[in-house]
């Protein structure tokens, strides 16, 4: 091969790792944007600690764990804002309810497909 195609091939992987470096930031922002609306806490990952715990949890996607008797819902970003996002049950119901008005198709952890089954069923039982 020559040194050309190889720096071609360089380049070119570049640029489609940049596009997918973007395109994530993209989707983070807007997963960040929805749970700042329905009242999550932005907790910044400022230290080395901080980064290393960070790390450990699931990431880019809402997790529950349970903290005495009540849920603690969380968001683990360690690239684009180096934050974890925290919420309770009030503040994951405004996120479900936010999800649902902007028709996105992210299912939360802690809801199965019967769960949100159930849940279009109850509506439209309900409204009759």
């Amino acid at each position: 091969m020559s040194k050309f195609t190889v720096a071609l091939m360089v380049a070119a992987l570049g640029a489609t790792l940049a596009g997918c470096g973007s395109a994530m930031q993209q989707t983070a922002n807007q997963q960040e944007e929805l749970l700042m609306a329905a009242g999550f806490a932005k907790k910044p990952a400022d230290t080395p600690e901080k980064m290393s715990r960070l790390r450990r949890v699931p990431l880019y996607e809402v997790a529950v764990r349970k903290k005495g008797d009540q849920p603690v819902y969380y968001y683990a970003d360690p690239n684009v804002c180096r934050c974890i996002y925290l919420g309770n049950e009030i503040n994951y119901q405004n996120y479900r309810r936010l999800l649902i008005e902007r028709n996105m198709r992210t299912s939360p952890v802690a809801v199965t497909p019967a769960d949100m089954e159930a849940e279009e069923e109850w509506g439209v039982l309900g409204s009759r």
